[in-house]
């Protein structure tokens, strides 16, 4: 069964990001902050920060490096697989098991240290 685009799922009014299904897969749509007088000063021009975002995504994609797959785009929106549980989350998954955790922190550390070899870093 195919689902409707997040377009036309989200309310205007919707937070920038919000879980959704597209095609049966979660993912996470990011759309354009909408901000007030105060934080546009603090955080700059949310359209502009919007769309580096996305074109570090397709930049780190073409590259093969560990983002999460875009699953739609459109004007104003973009959605990411949703890539499963955080390294907190696993913690307290694997409380009986330790031994996932290291692989998931040592997993986690080698992706890291190729988006800093790769010159994305923050």
């Amino acid at each position: 069964m195919k689902h409707a685009s997040p377009s036309q799922t989200q309310s205007p009014k919707a937070h920038h990001i919000s879980r959704v299904e597209v095609d049966g897969r979660l993912g996470w749509r990011k759309q354009v902050e909408s901000l007030g007088f105060s934080l546009r000063l603090c955080k700059g021009d949310p359209t502009k920060s919007f769309e580096t975002e996305k074109a570090n995504y397709l930049s780190c994609q073409k590259r093969g490096l560990p983002v999460p797959e875009f699953l739609d785009v459109g004007d104003g929106y973009f959605v990411t697989a949703d890539a499963g549980s955080s390294l907190a989350q696993l913690r307290k998954l694997t409380l009986e098991s330790p031994e996932i955790f290291q692989q998931a922190l040592v997993d986690a550390a080698g992706a890291l240290a190729r988006l800093h070899q790769a010159g994305f870093y923050r």
